[in-house]
């Protein structure tokens, strides 16, 4: 069934022939152009990519006779020059469709090309296979890494309409995809955020669906991706650190890496009723992963500053006080 928010449609819990079966009247119209990633180690978690892959193309080429011309990526986060490669792809072949299926930065990467300045109307569909790009597909502005900065940065928002289509069994969740989610949502308390349930985000979370959680943590995670409000704590750090500290550094280890810090000033900020709850969930830290444990090399505290500052700069990026 279909759910609407803004420009976007979610297609849930159906397979990818039974997609291509309902968008058929779309899709056959033009060219597509096929966005997918290609992880530079193999792992458990790419073969089932793969696999799904496969059998998208077979049954969109074999059965439904769609021209689909596929374009790889292998970037953790989605590039200039990966943008300009596949927007020039797109225009050689003619597509006025775009198809982003795979992980996060296939998801951005996707987003941008689809809202390139070349006057076509491209339809927009994204089918994410891992808890990350679930996350990236909900929001409509991209991700990109600035490698001469680096730094990432947000490229312009998407205003066209985009189709999402979930199918959560075939979904890729990281270990860390609830305790991402808590950290972003435990920013958005933070920041005076009245719909966050503290205490259900830390005892009850888990037993949610993943696409909720998900949905709930996007939702407040595009807070300051555009516009003049503060980025949130997650999004700046990761923004800001991951590309020179933390390269080989999944972005969800490293937000879940900051729930216990988020939890404690949530806890002295006194702008929770749960209180109690949120005391003792700051102290356990041996539940999420050590951020010093993920840098590359050791860095100090001033040195991180830095690159936070560097990349407020390069952002124009209006954050939160570096004392908080």
């Amino acid at each position: 069934y279909f759910t609407m928010a803004n420009n976007k449609v979610l297609l849930l819990q159906t397979t990818l022939q039974g997609f291509l079966r309902q968008e058929l009247g779309v899709l056959s119209k033009s060219p597509i152009l096929l966005l997918t990633s290609e992880p530079e180690s193999p792992k458990v978690a790419s073969a089932q990519m793969e696999q799904s892959l496969q059998t998208f193309q077979f049954h969109a080429q074999n059965e439904f006779g769609l021209r689909l011309f596929q374009s790889k990526t292998r970037s953790a986060v989605c590039t200039k020059d990966d943008i300009a490669n596949a927007v020039s792809l797109k225009q050689r072949m003619g597509a006025s469709i775009v198809i982003g299926m795979g992980s996060g930065a296939v998801m951005d990467l996707a987003k941008a090309v689809a809202s390139d300045d070349d006057d076509t109307d491209d339809a927009l569909y994204l089918i994410p296979s891992t808890s990350a790009a679930l996350l990236a597909s909900q929001s409509n502005a991209s991700l990109m890494l600035d490698i001469t900065e680096e730094t990432i940065v947000v490229t312009d928002d998407v205003q066209q309409d985009m189709t999402i289509v979930v199918n959560e069994p075939d979904i890729v969740v990281h270990p860390h995809t609830i305790s991402a989610c808590q950290s972003i949502l435990l920013d958005a308390a933070l920041r005076g955020d009245q719909t966050v349930d503290v205490a259900s985000l830390l005892l009850g979370n888990n037993d949610q669906m993943l696409l909720t959680t998900v949905q709930q943590a996007a939702h407040r995670l595009s807070t300051g991706l555009v516009g003049d409000q503060p980025r949130s704590i997650p999004l700046g750090l990761s923004s800001s650190l991951i590309p020179p500290v933390f390269s080989s550094t999944h972005v969800f280890s490293f937000w879940a890496s900051l729930v216990p810090a988020l939890a404690a000033q949530l806890h002295d900020s006194a702008l929770s009723s749960s209180t109690s709850i949120i005391g003792d969930y700051s102290s356990v830290d041996g539940l999420y992963p050590s951020l010093a444990s993920m840098a590359l090399e050791p860095q100090s505290v001033e040195a991180l500053l830095q690159h936070v500052r560097d990349n407020q700069t390069v952002c124009n990026a209006y954050d939160v006080k570096q004392d908080f």
